[in-house]
């Protein structure tokens, strides 16, 4: 069975949120030799927007892991289509890394993203 520990994260920006509290938070669970799954939000608002949220980790033996972060904005006044992630995971992914997922770093007031980090992970 595996084993999993839970970081909790509040958004508290007044008008939208950006954040890369998560990156300090990631890199010290790799430090304890956890390996990071990804995140889930605990609390959504009546109108779509994330104002909290769990980082979660897996409890390994195995080898420790570094992670890399590369931000990508979207840039779209009006709706949001962006390929920009292909380019960046096939970049990491010639250089070794392995794309986990991502995490919102900046909203908008109607808790649109507006950028993200793509996390990827190495062996040390």
């Amino acid at each position: 069975m595996e084993r999993y520990e839970y970081v909790h994260l509040k958004i508290t920006t007044l008008f939208g949120a950006k954040s890369e509290e998560h990156r300090q938070i990631i890199d010290k669970y790799a430090q304890k030799g956890c390996r990071y799954a990804g995140w889930i939000p605990t609390n959504i608002d009546s109108e779509g927007k994330i104002k909290e949220l769990d980082l979660i980790f897996e409890k390994t033996s195995g080898p420790a892991r570094h992670y890399v972060f590369v931000n990508a904005e979207i840039h779209r006044v009006f709706g949001a289509k962006s390929e920009e992630h292909r380019k960046i995971i096939e970049e990491q992914s010639a250089k070794g890394c392995r794309f986990i997922g991502f995490i919102p770093t900046n909203l908008n007031s109607y808790g649109m993203i507006k950028a993200m980090d793509l996390v990827f992970e190495r062996g040390i």
